[in-house]
């Protein structure tokens, strides 16, 4: 290996546990289980792929956001191995699934709310892997985002901020959504050069990510992936947090509205020539 390739790879995924995803959990719990052991799998594949690769988990529920695992916790108290199972692998299981007892646990106990903090995921993770790259000489750092929530364009500004800081420190952000599409997602994947995919049937959920998220980003110009949807630009407005294909943009703060408002909600700004056009009318 030369000395211009990075020697390792940081890999933060960020897992949705919003209980309100109905339709991929709540109905049936085994589902979530099946959810779980596919994302384990693959992040223990990512750790196979290279010795020096590191991996982080994050949850992002209703309420909030925390660590699943990450390698800086140093080692705990494992239960007894099963036989044969790497040490590392049983870390990071345990980790998990210790954690995430207890997040749902919460959640359940809460009022839970459509929108998931997936956007507080992203900046969770752009501060790990900052101090990560950092800290480190000669590594690389990509996110994949676990959800299926579908489009959150209430956190409109929250996602926006996280595409272009990951875009300004090189990172990489993969998404793979399940049963509902999300646009914020596959525009935050594009800006950064990374893949979205949209996966219809649950039961390819571990061969869609081996097959597309496993390569680093080097790997993929060499595989024959699919063809990357058009990606649907549009932005949401300031006022109702509905996306739209036209609308009126502040020309001090930028913020976006569906229709013309005299003052700017964002920053108060007064638009004085059309309140005077208004009023000569």
């Amino acid at each position: 290996m030369s000395e211009t390739e990075p020697s390792g790879n940081l890999l933060a995924v960020i897992l949705d546990t919003n209980p309100s995803q109905a339709s991929f959990i709540g109905q049936n719990p085994a589902r979530f289980n099946q959810w779980i052991d596919g994302a384990l799998a693959f992040v223990n594949s990512h750790l196979c792929m290279n010795q020096t690769n590191e991996a982080t988990l994050i949850s992002a529920g209703s309420s909030s956001c925390s660590f699943l695992y990450h390698p800086s916790e140093g080692n705990e108290e494992l239960p007894e191995a099963i036989d044969g199972q790497f040490e590392g692998f049983r870390q990071v299981e345990v980790s998990v699934r210790t954690k995430l007892a207890q997040i749902l646990s919460k959640e359940l106990q809460g009022n839970i709310v459509r929108q998931s903090l997936v956007a507080g995921g992203l900046c969770m993770a752009l501060s790990y892997i900052n101090r990560y790259l950092n800290e480190r000489e000669n590594r690389n750092a990509r996110i994949l985002v676990l959800t299926a929530s579908g489009a959150a364009s209430v956190h409109y500004m929250n996602y926006m901020n996280a595409f272009f800081t990951a875009q300004r420190l090189g990172v990489t952000i993969d998404s793979c959504v399940l049963e509902r599409d999300s646009g914020l997602l596959q525009q935050g994947s594009d800006i950064t050069g990374g893949r979205y995919f949209r996966l219809d049937k649950r039961e390819k959920f571990l061969q869609v990510l081996m097959w597309l998220f496993l390569p680093n980003i080097d790997q993929r110009s060499q595989l024959g992936l699919p063809t990357p949807a058009n990606v649907d630009y549009r932005a949401a407005c300031f006022c109702h947090r509905q996306l739209v294909d036209v609308g009126f943009v502040c020309s001090v703060c930028l913020s976006i509205f569906c229709k013309f408002t005299p003052i700017c909600s964002t920053c108060h700004t007064v638009f004085a020539n059309m309140l005077k056009k208004k009023s000569s009318k």
